[in-house]
């Protein structure tokens, strides 16, 4: 185990899986209402919470790294090849963090679209894996 991984009970993956929800839930609203930058935050927040759940539920492991593209880094290294469309998600949505939440523009509506698109699939694919893990 690295240093950047932390031991977890599985019944922690439900709490984080609630977590991806409510950030989904936040980024389509802040979609409708006309806030791309924050929908694009909170879709990368989305991302993160929902590969903690999957990782909590089937490795009893998350990544604790400050660098989120640690998290893509033990997805890839726990759940194996199977696992590539979701580490490609995971790592485009991060791309886009830095961008919305620090950088000197505003996201688009085109790019709060695609963060969502790809939050919707990482965390419906948790929601298949763990079959829900609500606690």
């Amino acid at each position: 185990m690295s240093r950047d991984e932390r031991i977890v009970d599985v019944s922690a993956a439900g709490r984080y899986l609630e977590k991806a929800e409510e950030f989904l839930r936040a980024c389509t609203a802040a979609i409708d209402r006309g806030d791309p930058t924050v929908g694009v935050s909170t879709a990368v927040h989305a991302g993160i919470c929902a590969v903690d759940a999957y990782l909590a539920h089937e490795h009893g492991v998350r990544s604790v790294a400050a660098d989120h593209h640690a998290s893509v880094k033990l997805l890839r290294e726990k759940g194996g090849p199977q696992v590539r469309e979701q580490c490609n998600d995971l790592e485009r949505l991060i791309a886009q963090k830095s961008k919305a939440e620090y950088g000197d523009r505003l996201s688009t509506p085109k790019e709060a679209a695609t963060a969502a698109t790809r939050a919707e699939r990482l965390v419906a694919w948790v929601r298949d894996q763990t079959k829900g893990a609500k606690q």
